[in-house]
């Protein structure tokens, strides 16, 4: 379960970007974010990091994402008390279903994404699947 008190808290931050060094001088420069490398078997992954904690990731766009117009973008991971719950509540509301399951680090990820490209990640702390959805509501 995750803690009660982080429900709904932004966790986690992610940009996919197309040139990673150019935005790492522009978050250093202009937030005095700090970046170090990943975990091993993630070599294109960078951590960004604030007053030396971890706040987020930085990877770069790839080919075929671009090339299917997927544009430089942020991506915020929220921690949720129950992520199935949050699912189906989001589908109760409209969402569908448009990131399969996926697991990290004993961590849930569902990716409910809203029409006009904003996306959300949701993040639960237990060893089960994730699912991302989209909402059909404006």
């Amino acid at each position: 379960m995750a803690d009660r008190d982080n429900h709904g808290r932004f966790i986690w931050h992610e940009l996919m970007t197309g040139d990673p060094a150019a935005a790492e001088r522009f978050y250093r420069e202009v937030l005095g974010w700090s970046t170090q490398a990943s975990a091993a078997g993630m070599p294109d992954y960078t951590i960004w990091t604030a007053n030396d904690v971890p706040i987020g990731g930085m990877m770069k766009l790839t080919p075929d994402a671009a090339a299917m117009g997927a544009p430089p973008a942020w991506t915020a991971y929220i921690e949720v008390e129950d992520a199935d719950a949050t699912i189906d509540q989001a589908k109760r509301l409209g969402a569908s279903v448009v990131v399969g399951p996926h697991t990290r680090e004993r961590r849930t990820f569902r990716d409910p994404s809203r029409s006009g490209g904003r996306r959300l990640r949701h993040h639960h702390q237990r060893e089960d699947a994730g699912a991302g959805i989209r909402s059909q509501a404006t």
